[in-house]
């Protein structure tokens, strides 16, 4: 794996990245850190607010619900990405697209307990660990493409489309929950 000083181009440093990084989220968030937001909801809608931290402690817990199952369930703690418990592809695929860390992260942004942070990041690093990348060649040179499509590319987890979900759902949330913390530096 490349580590980020290696792509970066034209005496750009990770803190200009960074830098920029927030800029661009200050405009995204119009002002209004997602912490400030999630006070506002505290405040405002506190049903709401006292159901979402429900919702994160069980996922804190590992317990979730995804399709297959019809209750919240174990989903392993690290986090068993290539289980199938239920034999339906959509528990995997749901499973890889991570949305439990989107409830965690609001309930950061809600409360301020870093608990919720935590638990994502530790996720975070344990999936790319456990979920290498598929190969995109083989050693002939030829394009793989059925490395990246259908349960046969690691069970689904390598799918161009949870590739695409997780880029535009998922993992967004964790710069835009976490860009002022000790997270991102």
């Amino acid at each position: 794996m490349q580590h980020i000083t290696e792509v970066l181009k034209d005496g750009v440093t990770v803190a200009d990245v960074l830098a920029n990084l927030k800029l661009r989220e200050k405009e995204f968030q119009q002002g209004m850190t997602f912490r400030q937001r999630g006070e506002k909801i505290r405040r405002q809608f506190p049903d709401i607010y006292a159901a979402q931290v429900e919702n994160a402690e069980n996922c804190l817990k590992g317990m979730t619900l995804l399709p297959g199952c019809p209750t919240l369930h174990f989903i392993g703690n690290p986090v068993k990405w290539h289980e199938n418990l239920f034999n339906d592809a959509e528990y995997t695929y749901q499973l890889n697209r991570m949305d439990h860390w989107r409830v965690m992260l609001e309930a950061y942004s809600l409360t301020g307990d870093k608990r919720f942070a935590n638990k994502v990041m530790e996720e975070f690093y344990h999936w790319i660990e456990d979920c290498p990348r598929q190969p995109l060649y083989n050693s002939g040179g030829e394009l793989l493409k059925d490395n990246f499509g259908g349960c046969g590319c690691n069970q689904g987890i390598w799918r161009s489309l949870e590739i695409g979900i997780r880029m535009y759902r998922t993992w967004p949330h964790i710069i835009h929950h976490q860009i002022y913390s000790d997270y991102i530096y």
